[in-house]
C-alpha cells in the first residue's frame, strides 16, 4: 500500500467528518453529503487497497462495510437514533433510486427494496449493508438532483444522518487501525 496514498484518504475522511461536526443544526444537506464524503474517501481507500479501484461506487462501499467486524456492526445498529432511523426507513416504501428514471417514470424502486429487505430481515454485517445501500441511494438522489431542502426529503435527510455518521466514523477508526500493521491492507 502507497503510504502516502493511505495518509491523505485518511486525512480526507478525517476532514470531512470534522466539518460535519461543525455544521450548524438545520442542516441535514449539508451534513449528510460531508459524512458521506468521509465515506467515500474510504470506501475507495480500501479498494485502492484491494486492486478494484475502477469498479463499482457501490460494490466498493459494501466491501468496506464487509470489512467491519461484528461488535462494530452492531454498535452502529444498536445505538440509539441509528434503531430510530432504521424503524424509519422499514417503514416507508423504498428509496427510489433516480439515477436512470426517464421522461414520465418516477424512478426505480428495485434496488431500494432490497437493500430495505437487508436491512429490516437481514443479519447485523446484512443489515448494516442495507443500510448503507439505503444511505448510498439517498446519496445518488441528492448529489443528481432528486432530493429537495423540504418535506419528504428534509425528514429523509434527517434520519438519514445518524447512520450515516456513525458508518464513517466506525469506518475510519477501522482504517486508521489497519493502516497501523501494512499486512492487513495489501498493494
Amino acid at each position: 500500500m502507497n503510504q502516502e496514498v493511505l495518509e491523505f484518504q485518511l486525512q480526507v475522511a478525517e476532514k470531512w467528518i470534522d466539518q460535519a461536526s461543525k455544521l450548524q443544526p438545520g442542516s441535514p444537506h449539508f451534513e449528510f453529503v460531508a459524512y458521506f464524503a468521509a465515506l467515500n474517501a474510504l470506501y475507495w481507500l480500501w479498494a485502492f487497497a484491494d486492486g478494484s479501484e475502477g469498479g463499482k461506487e457501490l460494490d466498493q462501499l459494501f466491501k468496506l462495510i464487509g470489512k467491519l467486524d461484528r461488535r462494530a456492526a452492531e454498535a452502529i445498529l444498536e445505538d440509539r437514533d441509528v434503531k430510530h432511523s432504521i424503524a424509519y426507513f422499514c417503514e416507508r416504501q423504498p428509496i427510489r433510486d433516480m439515477r436512470h428514471r426517464r421522461k414520465g417514470a418516477a424512478g426505480d424502486d428495485g434496488r431500494g427494496l432490497g437493500f430495505k429487505g437487508l436491512l429490516c430481515t437481514g443479519r447485523p454485517l446484512e443489515r448494516l449493508q442495507g443500510l448503507a445501500g439505503v444511505l448510498y441511494l439517498v446519496r445518488c438522489n441528492l448529489v443528481h438532483g432528486s432530493k429537495d431542502f423540504d418535506g419528504l426529503d428534509r425528514t429523509l435527510l434527517e434520519r438519514s444522518i445518524s447512520p450515516v455518521r456513525r458508518i464513517a466514523i466506525a469506518a475510519k477508526e477501522m482504517t486508521a487501525k489497519a493502516a497501523q500493521d501494512p499486512k492487513k491492507m495489501r498493494r
